[in-house]
């Protein structure tokens, strides 16, 4: 698994139970925004379903939501990309004073 990988993961709670890459937090816990925005979302999900009379979910609603969580993982690796390149450049730069 690459790098941006394990970071996203561990960022989204995404690897086993109780384990994140060394340095890096869940996003996902009590108390942070990310699972603020997450639990609003959820609700949000579950009363559009709800008022569809859909307990399982609703096709159009599902391919939103994952859509939209493919599209932050995209350009989550995509900035990694970003950093990782830039970060090189500044530190050339820096070190050439």
């Amino acid at each position: 698994m690459e790098l941006k990988e394990q970071i996203y993961l561990s960022m989204n709670g995404l690897l086993q139970p109780g384990y994140t890459a060394p340095g890096i937090a869940d996003e996902f816990v009590p108390g942070r925004k990310s699972y603020a925005l997450y639990s609003q979302m959820l609700d949000a999900y579950l009363s559009v379903c709800a008022r569809l009379g859909n307990d399982d979910g609703d096709c159009e609603v599902d391919t939103i939501v994952n859509c939209l969580l493919a599209l932050g993982e995209e350009q989550a690796y995509i900035m990694y990309e970003y950093g990782a390149k830039f970060g090189t450049i500044n530190e050339k730069n820096a070190a050439q004073g």
